[in-house]
């Protein structure tokens, strides 16, 4: 098995960088050349700034954990 995941020299493993890689790969989060964007909302232009803005939004950090993780774990139809 593989996994690759995001690592950074101050915090470790970055779970809200890999919330992101993860959200961009099942669709949840779309990126259009460097601006990141959640539903109608654009949330930041590059990816350290979109770790800081769900860094300081938790709320919207966890609903989109929860969506991520809601399309992992559900049943493939």
């Amino acid at each position: 098995k593989e996994a690759i995941f995001e690592i950074t020299h101050t915090e470790g493993v970055s779970k809200i960088g890999n919330i992101i890689d993860c959200a961009i790969d099942l669709g949840i989060i779309t990126k259009s050349g460097s601006w990141f964007s959640y539903q109608d909302r654009k949330l930041a232009q590059g990816k350290e700034s979109t770790k800081n803005l769900l860094a300081q939004e938790p709320k919207l950090l966890e609903e989109i954990s929860k969506k991520v993780e809601e399309k992992i774990y559900s049943p493939q139809s």
